[in-house]
């Protein structure tokens, strides 16, 4: 099995048609003439309505299967996961991989293919709920205690003058 395809969708307030990304390979016969194409809301996997913006295409995974490592940079620009977190048109997936068999030849493709798409299966964890810091709470029970004091103490002054 290799993957034919990486389709990936980026933050389109960030990128857009003009971005010269670049991708890198570890083994230099993984890279064809073109492995990256950039065409925001119009990269499309076969058999799927909805389009992303980026499709890394290697040549081959080579004649040993060893997989495929690349590595995708701009110049001039941290990239990092963040600005690949974004649903295609049709607010479903956030990539496709298309995964296909070599056949009888190593590195030739077979004819068997399928896309795997990732979708929003990650929940973000619940926001913990406030819990006042241990200190503050001794200080407000202090301050409550002291106000009670004085409260008590002004009750008993103001009796205490009403007798006279």
């Amino acid at each position: 099995m290799k993957f034919k395809h990486l389709i990936l969708n980026y933050d389109d307030t960030k990128f857009n048609n003009n971005t010269l990304f670049q991708i890198s390979a570890a083994s230099p016969y993984a890279m064809g003439i073109k492995p990256i194409t950039v065409d925001e809301n119009n990269q499309k996997a076969s058999g799927y309505k909805g389009k992303l913006d980026l499709n890394i295409n290697p040549s081959s995974t080579g004649a040993t299967n060893d997989g495929f490592t690349a590595t995708i940079s701009l110049k001039n620009f941290d990239l990092n996961a963040a600005n690949f977190d974004f649903k295609d048109t049709l607010n479903q997936i956030y990539a496709a991989v298309q995964i296909g068999n070599y056949g009888d030849n190593p590195g030739v493709s077979g004819c068997d293919l399928i896309w795997v798409g990732a979708s929003s299966y990650y929940q973000a964890p619940p926001k913990p709920k406030y819990v006042p810091e241990s200190r503050i709470t001794v200080a407000l029970a202090l301050f409550a205690l002291g106000a009670l004091g004085l409260l008590k103490k002004t009750n008993s002054l103001h009796k205490s003058q009403q007798h006279c």
